[in-house]
């Protein structure tokens, strides 16, 4: 295994190996589990200071700070 590449033998073809870039797949991954949590923090957020418009925009304020910070990342790679 190298990285997020690994090679693996085909059993019926011993001499074939076929490598696996898990890179983009793991990308991808990661990016719906981020986008998963992201949705429920804002939803937790919004139902637990239902009642406090000012601490749910505090909070808000800094969720967009993180969205900011996730598509700067996003756009680095």
């Amino acid at each position: 295994m190298r990285g997020y590449k690994f090679c693996y033998q085909n059993n019926e073809r011993i001499a074939e190996e076929i490598w696996v870039d898990l890179n983009e797949p793991l990308t991808e991954h990661l990016n719906l589990i981020i986008d998963l949590l992201d949705e429920t923090y804002e939803k937790t957020i919004k139902t637990v200071y239902r009642d406090n418009n000012l601490k749910q925009n505090e909070e808000l304020s800094k969720l967009t700070e993180l969205r900011k910070l996730k598509d700067k990342i996003a756009s680095d790679i």
